[in-house]
């Protein structure tokens, strides 16, 4: 029998700040009180394909999901241009039907890796286990704002919206990786994939993996520090059990994204050192959503 996820508690915060990142939605720069440097995501390359599932009356939770999540962070420390932060995300994440979950359902999770329980569905709300309840509209639109402490003297306003674009409870991409030599994994099922704008043009990976022989791995990975977070970098690798973490991000890392466009993009990312860890491993992430 297959275990239901609940997300620690050290995740349900990042959960709630996340499940969403950029990719391949329409973004724009000029956001209300977003800095112009920032880049943020849309859904309106996706719209016209989540009415055509309403005009047809599929008005179902099981699918495909695409949502942009816009986060704030306002840091009582600190003043000056680092008094907010600000990251925009847009995600593809899978949610499907679950014998096990009281509500019969489970979504997908960046931050947690694999499956995590939906606990009620309803016509108006989706209640998730450990990432916040969800407004659920008439024509299926999920959204959700959180505002609350992070960290000490920090807080967060984020809004999200979600919306879906199609039956599948396929994949939406997949992840592979090499440490050296005996260590190389591939092809990886990935149904939970988000991407992040940080200001300054920098990015930010959240990718997850579902994996019920070997465990699932999760990529978190920053190019750019922002101090009140958890981490910035962090890979755990289930199929052999080797990790990295850092609380900051460092030159030691580094991520390409290629190929991007309205049904995702491709990503190679490396990470020479961390924290934890001396060891080089280099990954690649490809996400195709088609529909």
């Amino acid at each position: 029998m297959k275990k239901i996820k609940i997300l620690p508690l050290s995740l349900i915060t990042l959960a709630m700040v996340g499940c969403g990142g950029g990719g391949s939605g329409s973004s724009s720069s000029d956001e209300d009180n977003f800095p112009t440097d920032l880049t943020y995501f849309t859904l309106d390359d996706y719209r016209s394909t989540a009415e055509l599932l309403q005009l047809r009356g599929d008005n179902e939770i099981t699918g495909t999901w695409v949502g942009v999540r816009n986060n704030t962070y306002t840091d009582a420390n600190t003043s000056g241009p680092d008094f907010k932060r600000y990251e925009s995300r847009l995600e593809f994440l899978v949610i499907r039907e679950s014998a096990e979950a009281e509500s019969g359902f489970e979504f997908a999770s960046c931050n947690a890796g694999g499956f995590v329980e939906i606990r009620s569905v309803t016509s108006t709300a989706v209640a998730t286990v450990g990432a916040g309840t969800y407004n659920r509209s008439a024509n299926n639109v999920l959204t959700l704002e959180v505002e609350g402490a992070v960290a000490p003297g920090v807080s967060l306003f984020s809004s999200s919206e979600f919306i879906r674009l199609k039956e599948s409870t396929g994949r939406v991409g997949s992840m592979g990786w090499n440490w050296g030599p005996d260590l190389i994994v591939t092809d990886e099922d990935v149904f939970c994939a988000g991407l992040h704008n940080l200001e300054d043009s920098e990015t930010k990976l959240s990718v997850a993996t579902t994996n019920e022989d070997d465990g699932d791995s999760i990529l978190d990975l920053s190019t750019e520090t922002y101090s009140f977070t958890e981490r910035d970098i962090y890979f755990f690798d289930a199929v052999n059990n080797l990790s990295h973490e850092s609380a900051d991000s460092s030159d030691d890392i580094g991520i390409t994204i290629t190929g991007q466009d309205v049904y995702g993009y491709d990503a190679a990312f490396n990470i020479q050192r961390s924290d934890s860890n001396n060891d080089t491993v280099v990954g690649n992430v490809s996400v195709e959503v088609t529909f």
